[in-house]
């Protein structure tokens, strides 16, 4: 088996779960839902605009805010930085 594979397979065995926290109007928010579609990452998208409790809450930080699961743990992600999203997630890209 190989190392990629081997490291998918193990990505897959992890429980993770992120879930995104985004703005219909927010480019960094689109890029990253793009990003991450991109790089097969399942995710839960939250678009503030569809909920008002939400709107209060994520512009305290700003947007896009990605919360990762893994593990029993969360990490919340503040801004686009999708490396620190596959990071938490157990999972680097190649450079």
């Amino acid at each position: 088996m190989e190392a990629s594979e081997a490291s998918t397979q193990a990505f897959a065995a992890t429980a993770a779960a992120v879930t995104i926290y985004t703005s219909e109007t927010c480019q960094a928010s689109r890029t990253l839902v793009r990003y991450l579609t991109e790089a097969e990452v399942q995710f839960v998208e939250k678009v503030v605009e569809t909920d008002p409790g939400l709107v209060r809450d994520m512009f305290a930080h700003g947007l896009p805010v990605a919360v990762v699961e893994r593990n029993g743990l969360k990490k919340m992600i503040i801004g686009y930085q999708p490396d620190r999203i596959l990071d938490a997630l157990g999972r680097r890209q190649a450079r």
